[in-house]
């Protein structure tokens, strides 16, 4: 889908792409010693401030985390004419936009209206 094909559209960048290692320091209660466990590998890490109680406290937290750095990820809003072949989780290429923003995207969300001024639809995309 080109840029021609848009009739408005809302992009947002991360400043940066997201953690790629999470790490969360947590009590041993058996040693008595500070641990820590490690989620993911590569830079940026980020190595969460608490100290967890239990291993497995540490673990959730640095589950999610790391995912919440995978949703940090660009999104993308469009509105074009009506397409019925928009939907959810259908990939979609944009070109012609701006840098960032063009490339491969994965619909989250269409929703389809019909109104006075015709049929249109407003697609939530992310990468």
């Amino acid at each position: 889908m080109s840029a021609k094909d848009i009739t408005s559209y809302r992009g947002s960048l991360p400043e940066r792409s997201g953690y790629k290692r999470v790490v969360a320091k947590y009590h041993n209660s058996s040693t008595g010693q500070t641990e820590s466990i490690t989620v993911g590998q590569g830079e940026p890490a980020r190595t969460l401030s608490m100290q967890y109680p239990t291993r497995e406290a540490a673990q959730a937290a640095v589950n999610a985390a790391i995912k919440g750095a995978e949703r940090s990820k660009s999104s993308l809003e469009i509105t074009l004419p009506g397409d019925p072949k928009l939907m959810a989780e259908r990939p979609i290429n944009i070109t012609g936009l701006r840098a960032g923003l063009d490339g491969q995207w994965l619909i989250k969300t269409a929703r389809h209206r019909m109104s006075g001024e015709g049929y249109g639809v407003s697609v939530k995309l992310v990468k």
